[in-house]
């Protein structure tokens, strides 16, 4: 996975590298040095990535800060 397909799946699923970071269980550093092109994404990181992608597409969507 190439920084900008993870910069454009995190901005897809409407979320912050905080987030996202917390998702996969990492510091929010490593998102952002992901993004940045700094650090490798490993086939671990991307393939959790895209999990994530397919599992919150398929939830449905809060609105005004309230839960779906």
């Amino acid at each position: 996975m190439a920084p900008i397909e993870l910069k454009n799946l995190r901005k897809s699923l409407g979320l912050t590298q905080v987030e996202l970071a917390e998702l996969l269980g990492v510091e929010k550093t490593s998102v952002w040095r992901w993004e940045k092109g700094q650090q490798v994404i490993s086939q671990a990181v991307a393939m959790a990535a895209e999990h994530l992608r397919c599992k919150l597409k398929s939830r449905p969507r809060a609105t005004h800060g309230k839960p779906a």
